[in-house]
């Protein structure tokens, strides 16, 4: 699954680096499964999340890639990501305030080496863009996951975070697993 808004703003890594910079080194990956993961969820949410290879990192919440999002999201009108209210006011430079309600948010793809290092991101508009300096700027952050769909239903609930589905990119409005 994966967020259906930006939840939060966050830099890709908040150290100068000078060498080669992988995923699992990374301060957004550090903090998506640990404070994200531990305040976004309860136990009982927790529990259906699968730890997956990422990478080579094993992650419960973890960002798409680049290739990922090209497979999952087929056009930039699906990349697209609108903000919440809570994310707004923390991102730079208005990154997270597009006149259309989107905003910019980071993939796990760097490219690049040390201090020329880049997170691929998406744009506003849901374009893959070459990326900004990981250790720059604070854009959103829109999370992902695998979750045991055998073990849990969806069940409605009101809620202002919602979830879609990776493949066939099918939505989840308003909806959290339940056992129930």
């Amino acid at each position: 699954m994966v967020s259906r808004y930006i939840l939060d703003a966050s830099k890709f890594h908040r150290k100068y680096i000078t060498e080669q910079l992988y995923w699992g080194d990374t301060t957004i990956r550090g903090w998506l499964n640990a404070d994200f993961y531990n305040k976004a969820f309860t136990t009982e949410e927790q529990s259906y999340i699968v730890e997956t290879k990422v990478d080579g990192s094993d992650d419960k919440v973890f960002l798409l890639s680049k290739e990922e999002l090209e497979t999952y999201f087929a056009s930039n009108g699906e990349r697209k990501a609108e903000v919440t209210a809570f994310a707004k006011p923390k991102g730079s430079a208005g990154l997270l305030n597009a006149s259309n309600g989107c905003g910019e948010y980071w993939t796990r793809t760097i490219e690049g080496y040390g201090a020329n290092s880049r997170g691929i991101n998406v744009l506003s508009g849901g374009r893959i863009d070459i990326g900004y300096s990981t250790n720059n700027l604070l854009i959103g952050v829109r999370p992902a996951m695998w979750v045991e769909t055998d073990k849990v239903k969806l069940a409605p609930v009101k809620s202002s975070i919602t979830w879609e589905l990776g493949e066939g990119a099918n939505w989840v409005e308003g909806y959290v697993a339940s056992t129930s």
